[in-house]
């Protein structure tokens, strides 16, 4: 039994063309392979320090210049209740409260640049994920034919074929590949006065289709992968679906919405942890099912 090697150099390019008469069972085998090994390159793990460190900074920094805010408002009223008499002229007011703009200016530009470098990573990694996937189906579906070997018995599994070709064309328009870069400007240039509300606007966007494309990427691999299932076993192979694998949670975008703005924004900074959490949670069930596959389709 075949063994799937890790650690390939690249990314491999699959064949999207419909399957040759010449195409035998082996190439099919490499081609699904090629599609399954290259997951150590493109499902990459975001360490927890990229999505820890920007919403660290931010807390910190809040807290901090609200803490010594209420240190000099305290300060104030502690003179004016000791001496009466005396109120804060412009250019006490302008000592004490005037630095907040700069400080508060460079605190921001350090946190949505560590925000932009994460959306980053995001976007990248979903982009790169959604086209090895497309790759992996092409290769089940190639393996299939060739497994069937004559249109007679491709015949018996074509209404597995004709769903997972469906299943296919949906994904192909419902993923499309975003600019990571061009995101990645959006967060990073939000602190700019004026700027800022179309980037926060853009950026619930952002969060939207990542949500949603997450979910719909990962319902559509179950029931994919459950019509593959189905058209293994009656070409002989000795397999049954993976049990025990299950998919996403629909998360509210409406729901996080609302919770976001009823806690000024706070929420916002878990949201970030979820956008990065559940497609690493779909990247584990996804290989768990791919070398299960691997082990079924290898056994001939």
């Amino acid at each position: 039994m075949d063994s799937i090697p890790t650690g390939m150099p690249g990314r491999p390019t699959m064949p999207m063309a419909p399957l040759s008469a010449g195409f035998h069972l082996d190439g099919a085998r490499q081609q699904l392979l090629g599609a399954v090994n290259a997951r150590s390159i493109t499902d990459k793990h975001i360490p927890k320090t990229w999505v820890l460190l920007p919403i660290i900074v931010y807390i910190v920094g809040f807290v901090a210049i609200v803490a010594i805010i209420a240190v000099q408002v305290s300060d104030l009223i502690t003179l004016m209740i000791e001496n009466p008499s005396h109120f804060p002229t412009d250019a006490e007011l302008l000592r004490r409260f005037g630095w907040i703009t700069d400080i508060s200016l460079i605190w921001s530009m350090i946190s949505y640049a560590l925000f932009a470098v994460l959306a980053y990573k995001l976007l990248s990694r979903h982009n790169e994920h959604f086209e090895r996937e497309a790759h992996l189906r092409m290769g089940i579906l190639s393996f299939l034919r060739a497994a069937a070997g004559s249109p007679e018995r491709e015949s018996i599994v074509s209404s597995e074929i004709a769903t997972m070709n469906m299943l296919h064309s949906e994904a192909s328009s419902a993923e499309p590949r975003r600019s990571a870069l061009l995101w990645a400007l959006v967060i990073g240039f939000m602190w700019i006065p004026g700027f800022n509300f179309i980037a926060m606007i853009l950026s619930l966007y952002m969060f939207y289709f990542l949500m949603k494309e997450t979910w719909g990427h990962d319902k559509r691999f179950h029931e994919f992968m459950t019509q593959a299932y189905s058209a293994l076993y009656k070409l002989g192979y000795s397999c049954a679906p993976v049990f025990g694998v299950r998919t996403l949670d629909r998360r509210s975008f409406a729901l996080y919405l609302v919770i976001s703005i009823l806690t000024a924004g706070l929420f916002v900074l878990y949201w970030w942890y979820v956008l990065a959490k559940d497609p690493e949670e779909h990247y584990r069930q996804q290989w768990s099912v791919e070398d299960h596959l691997w082990n079924t389709i290898a056994q001939k």
